[in-house]
This record gives C-alpha cells, structure tokens and sequence, in this order.
C-alpha cells in the first residue's frame, strides 16, 4: 500500500530527486545555535566551515564518538555482500539476481519465493564479520560526528548521499534479524536488533546535512513502526515491552533546526567561493569558480549550465554582464530569507508554531533565472517539517502501545483511560503533537478487527474527528494532503498500517 503525495507542482526535478528521496519524519528539538548573518559591509570572508563544525559540537553530549564504528561497520557489511552473487547462484525467481534481499523476510511480494536462504547466510556471514558488535560498540556512544570536509562544503552533500544508502541497506538487515527474532520468540535477539536499527537512524540524523537528516529520521522511523505492527498483531512477546518502551524513551533523532541551520551554512558557502567579495561587502559571480564546483556554468554549451536558462554566450560573460547574475548580498538575503522561518518552526511543536510567512514552492518559483543555481539547491524544508510531527506522532503512539500491553500483562486488562498508566509506567499521560492535548483512547467492544482499545492522534488537521479514518490509506491523516477530516489510529492491524 503506498501513502497518497501531494502532486503539487516542483520548481525542478533535479531539485525533488536529490532534496525528497525518502520519506521521513522527525521531533523538534532544541537548537542553541542561531541563524547567523553574513556582514553586510565586511572584507572578512566568513569561515562557514567552522561555524558547521561548531553547530555539530554543540548539539550532542559529551564522549566517545560512535560514528567511526559505524563506518567500520558499513565496510565490513559492504565486504560481505560484495561476495554476491554466489559463485553456484541459480535463481530462485523472476525477482532474484543473486544479491541478498531482505525484503524477502519482511514483505515477500506475490510470486516471489519463500526461500530466504540466502538472506540468512548474509546475516550469518556479517555476524561473524562483527559487523553487528561494531554497532552495539557504537550504540553506547553519546554522540556520533563525522569529519567535515576540508575544502568546500558542497562535497558534504556529496558524502551524505553515499552514506545515506549504506545506512539503508544496514537498518533493512537490522529489521530483518528483528522480524526473524520475533518469529523464534527471541526477546535479546529482538530487542539487541531494535537498539542496533534505532542506533543507526540516530547517527545518520545528528550529521549535518538534510538528506543525512532525512534518512535517519525513516530509519528511526521504520524501526518503530515495525515494533507497532508487531504490537497490534500481537506478535510481541511481552516480556520485551519493559525493555523497548525504555529504549524509545531514550531514542531522539536529530534537530531539524540544526540540519536546516547547516544546510543554510552549506549554502552560503557556495556563495563565498562563488562571488567576489568587494570593500561594500558585496560581491560579483566568478564564472571559473562556478566551473569548478559544477554549478551552472559548464565548459561546452550543451551540459547543465544551459539548462538553467543560461545562453552559452552569456555563461561566457559572467560578472561582466550587469543584472544577470544576483549579486552576492542579494543571494546571501535570499537564502536567509528561506530558512530563517523554517529554522524558527522546526524549534515548535506543530500547534504552537505559527503560519509560515510564505509557500516554499511559491518562494523558489518567484527567485527568476538571477538566482538559478539556488533554486536548485533549496530543499523543501516545508515537507521535512511535516515529516518532523508524524515522527514525533509514531513514537509518542508506540510509546503508550507499550505501556498499555504492560499494564495488561501486570492486571489482566487494559486501563479505563490513560491517566492509569502514570506513573508507574509513564511520568505523564501522553500529549498529541497535532493539538498538545492528551492521545485519544477508549475501550472498545465488538471491534471489525478484533481490537480491545482504540489508541488515536488527530492528525495533521488539529482536529479531533472521533477517530474517522481512511481504511485503504490511513496513513494519509499525518500527511500534508488528504489529512482534513480523518486521525490517525495506532493500533490497526498490520495489513492496513503503512510502513
């Protein structure tokens, strides 16, 4: 089942593909770096580098640092299944090319074969490799911060593509040894593979860049969905519930102000290396320098830079060409101005943040051919944000699951309200993201699918609808479209929860 998207018209293709490659959501945390403006009037080029590396420092505890572990662990995976396919491979379907597919453990597709024989010897052979020990070593660092490039900060946008798959690949097999645990009633084994899938998607989001951001929050997101399937299919075994509701306790994905905040910084450090920086504090393009970096201006006529709205006798020009180009203030205005607002509402829960002061796509539209370049590289924060609440929503939900299946094993039966469950096995009832108000919950009786309880958010209209949802896509109340008049409730069975 897919999740129903907004189709709303993309200022560039180019700009979908490398900024919305996931979907992903995550929580609001507090960011104590601030926005910083580039002087109007100064000769002194800012170091962007190091205020990224500053941001990165003064965002988690102090420690040992887990991020080397984790790419150790990734080397040593990726050795594995290079060793793919067998030299004896024969197919086992239509859909096999010999490459180990954990999907075959977590959701086959029809006509696909049972056989995951393959699957589990890869799982065998990593653990043998230790790549499993590395990330349990890495788990039980505070922090993970990875190098910042020396050069230029283009290159970490670059880097964190690569990472982003790699880290993909680790958390499917991660899920896969969680579903395989389940299925055996192994509860270390489930709940080792849980912190070590979680710990994954807390590394990748912690890293400065918005694609890292994104992909560490469906990682983080993926994991705790599959622990509330399993919750509402009642494959759980109960004796994990204590042991998971304080792992989820103590997971937090990254601020998404602070990967905004250095994507701003990502930003206006292209711009240094791309302007001249005259006495005013202003500043021309250099032509050669957009070369270097590949943005804009190419050496033949026919590469990207025409497809910007560039003429090749014009790339040629350059700063000689008086108002073709924006200039360096205005470009360092602008990309303020795109992210100040969302930096500022990634810091709010979504019921206390108020309006953004514009549409983003609207916004990137309007910047006209002078700010080419620019309006590919803008990401679109608006639907990060969104994705920011429903992860918040997802955890907060399979939180209270969790309390409410030990509350049962310990007394037989579910609680009347949620007010029950503190404090014993909560400090607090529950509040929804959507509304700040307490999850809604009541006891049900006769239920089309067999439930004891409905567990409930409002959804990303703010509305409580007395639990109306979409059967076929419930998933649509937490995203941008189709939310008006339906919630989103936690506990249905698997086969019409999304994951």
């Amino acid at each position: 089942m897919s999740k129903s998207t907004a189709t709303a018209h993309r200022v560039s293709r180019v700009r979908r593909l490398l900024f919305l490659p996931l979907c992903v959501a995550g929580v609001p945390l507090a960011c104590s770096s601030q926005a910083t403006d580039e002087p109007d009037a100064s000769t002194d080029r800012p170091d962007y580098r190091q205020q990224l590396i500053d941001l990165c420092a003064d965002a988690q505890p102090e420690g040992e640092n887990g991020w080397p572990h984790l790419m150790e662990a990734v080397q040593r995976m990726e050795q594995v299944l290079a060793g793919y396919p067998l030299p004896d491979f024969e197919r086992r379907d239509d859909w096999d090319d010999g490459q180990p597919d954990f999907w075959r453990i977590l959701a086959p597709i029809e006509d696909q074969s049972d056989d995951v024989t393959l699957e589990l010897r890869a799982l065998e052979q990593m653990e043998e490799a230790g790549v499993f020990t590395l990330i349990d070593r890495a788990a039980r660092c505070p922090r993970f911060v990875r190098p910042i490039p020396e050069d230029q900060l283009l290159a970490l946008s670059e880097a964190s593509t690569a990472y982003a798959s790699s880290m993909r690949t680790m958390t499917r097999t991660l899920r896969a040894s969680v579903h395989l645990a389940a299925e055996e009633r192994e509860k270390g084994q489930l709940v080792s593979g849980f912190e070590r899938a979680s710990t994954i998607g807390r590394a990748a989001s912690h890293q400065p860049s918005a694609i890292e951001w994104l992909s560490g929050g469906a990682l983080s997101r993926g994991a705790i969905m599959q622990i509330r399937e399993m919750i509402a299919d009642g494959r759980l075994m109960p004796e994990a519930f204590p042991t998971l509701l304080d792992l989820l306790r103590q997971h937090q994905i990254g601020s998404l102000a602070r990967a905004c905040e250095a994507e701003r910084l990502r930003l206006l450090d292209i711009v240094d290396r791309t302007y001249s920086l005259d006495d005013s504090g202003d500043g021309t393009i250099d032509p050669e320098a957009m070369r270097a970096l590949s943005l804009g201006f190419g050496s033949e006529p026919e590469d990207r830079g025409s497809g910007f709205g560039f003429k090749p006798e014009d790339r040629a020009s350059g700063s000689d060409t008086p108002g073709l180009f924006a200039t360096r203030r205005e470009m360092v205005g602008r990309i303020n101005d795109f992210y100040k607002p969302f930096i500022e509402a990634a810091r709010r829960s979504r019921y206390e943040r108020p309006p953004l002061p514009f549409d983003e796509d609207t916004f990137v539209n309007n910047l006209g051919t002078r700010y080419a370049y620019l309006r590919i590289m803008l990401p679109s924060v608006g639907k990060m944000i969104d994705q920011m609440d429903e992860y918040q929503a997802i955890k907060i939900g399979t939180q209270t699951m969790l309390a409410l299946e030990i509350h049962r094993a310990r007394e037989g039966s579910y609680p009347e309200t949620l007010a029950v469950l503190t404090p014993d096995i909560l400090s607090a009832v529950p509040l929804d993201p959507f509304d700040g108000r307490p999850l809604r919950y009541r006891l049900l009786e006769d239920d089309a699918f067999g439930r004891e309880y409905e567990l409930y958010t409002v959804g990303m209209d703010g509305k409580d609808d007395n639990g109306t949802y979409n059967l076929e896509y419930p998933q649509n109340a937490l995203g941008d479209c189709n939310a008006e008049g339906l919630d989103y409730p936690f506990n249905l069975p698997s086969d019409v929860i999304e994951d």
